[in-house]
This record gives structure tokens, sequence and C-alpha cells, in this order.
């Protein structure tokens, strides 16, 4: 009967079988591919082929491979936003202290080692800057604070923010920056001591001392400042999901350092 029809038809067998097979594949992958965008949706299409795969295989018993995954992902213009390359510039500073820490970003309890720094943000012809703090245990935001400027107060208010969420616990923590005028300034250094943390810092011109939190810093541009699926009404707007972000970066957006678990769930599983 196959072959009358391919005859009439014009079509070989091994032809027709061919077809059979891609449309069986396409409709197998109907319900994949829908999971896929349902997942760059709720991630602003900032997932790669690789996290996709962790997540898809988290809700399905048959497991997918990467390669597959990364091929409906092209096919279907689903690929995640590629992170721009950042140049490094050296910079002046004032008096700084020893680079303890000296790139050692592994950590085996939390509160060990600290990280921190600021950066500008450009949006609707105005700037903001953010400053967080970083546990390099689990690469958690334990404490950030958002101002108009960049001052020594918003640097003084992110240490006061980590004190009160923390207290004790940062006892005997590194405390790492950059050689910023504000990690510099005698007020900072001597409330650092006060609380009981060692502060280090990274030498001149070598951002990559700093590198965790400033990869924190690139993710979250080109997540919510650069991604073209996104759009704000107003720098308060910007702001708030900004807040929202950063809320979903520590419980929700698993990273390959942790096993594929958010910062909070790491914690928790450990």
């Amino acid at each position: 009967m196959i072959h009358i029809l391919c005859k009439v038809g014009s079509a070989s067998r091994s032809g027709y079988y061919k077809w059979l097979r891609n449309r069986f594949q396409n409709n197998k992958d109907d319900s994949l591919i829908e999971r896929v965008i349902k997942l760059q949706e709720k991630h602003s299409y900032t997932y790669g082929y690789r996290k996709m795969t962790i997540e898809i295989n988290k809700y399905q018993s048959v497991k997918n491979n990467c390669k597959k995954i990364y091929r409906i992902m092209h096919e279907n213009d689903l690929l995640s936003i590629i992170r721009r390359k950042k140049k490094w510039y050296g910079r002046t500073c004032g008096d700084p202290t020893e680079n303890i820490l000296n790139r050692d970003f592994f950590s085996d309890t939390p509160n060990q080692k600290l990280v921190t720094d600021i950066t500008e943000i450009k949006l609707f012809n105005r700037k903001i800057y953010l400053s967080a703090i970083m546990d390099l245990y689990n690469n958690e935001i334990v404490s950030y604070k958002i101002g108009k400027f960049n001052t020594l107060g918003l640097v003084s208010n992110t240490i006061s923010n980590l004190i009160d969420n923390r207290g004790e616990l940062v006892l005997g923590s590194i405390f790492h920056s950059d050689q910023g005028f504000q990690y510099t300034n005698k007020l900072i250094q001597n409330k650092l001591k006060e609380y009981g943390m060692t502060q280090s810092m990274s030498r001149k011109g070598n951002p990559l001392d700093n590198a965790c939190i400033e990869n924190f810093f690139g993710i979250m541009k080109v997540e919510i400042l650069y991604n073209k699926t996104l759009s704000y009404k107003s720098m308060q707007h910007f702001v708030k999901e900004l807040t929202n972000w950063i809320e979903y970066y520590n419980n929700e957006r698993i990273q390959k350092r942790l096993n594929y678990l958010s910062p909070i769930e790491y914690k928790n599983a450990v």
C-alpha cells in the first residue's frame, strides 16, 4: 500500500519514512518547546541551554541532553541574551590595606568571606548607584543599598544593614573591596574594626581580585538593564524591579557553582 501511494505521489519510500520521522519528532518536541518558552519568559530570556536543560529535567522522567535543548532553543529563537564583554581600567586610590583574600573565592562556611563594591546604573538620563555585599559561601547578596549618589554614606548604610541582618555572625569575617575612596576612608575602616571584620582590598587596577561581585553586577545589568524584553516606565519603576530581581537572584536563580541551586536553596540544603 505504501509503495503505491509513493508511486502516485512521485516520492521514494525512503523519503516518505524520513518525512514521517520528522513529523513525529516535531510533534514530540511541541510540549518541550512550550516548556522552554515558559521558562524563558519566567527568567526574562536569561537562561542559556545548560541551565535550561537542568530546569527541564527537574520536571521530566525522561531526561533531555544539552544538545537537544540547544537545538530547540536555536531553531525557535529562544537562546539567551549574550553578556557583553567589559573592558577593565586601572584606578587611583587612597591608603589601601593588604589583599588578604588574594583571589581565594572559596568559602566553606557562611559569613567567612564577604566581598563588596558599587556599580553605576544609567537610565532615563539619570544615574543611580547600587552598593552590595556578597557572601562567597553561596554567592548570596546579604546586604545592599540603592542611592542617587556614590557617597561614603551609601557604603556606610550598606554595612549597617549587614550588621542589622547578621549581627555577631560577621565577627571575624574578611571584608574585601577594591580601593575605592569609600573603602579607604578611616570612618569605614574604623566601622569594620568595630564589628570585628578584617578588611582586605584588591590590588590597584586589578578588578579580577574582586571578580565575584563584579560578575554579579554584570549579570544584573544583562538580565534587567540591557534586556530588551523588559521595559520601565520610570527610574522608580526600575528600582522596584531591581529590588525584586535581587530577591529572585537569592531565592530562585540557579547557579552552576552551587550545583544548580539558588543561593538560598544551597544554604538550606547544606
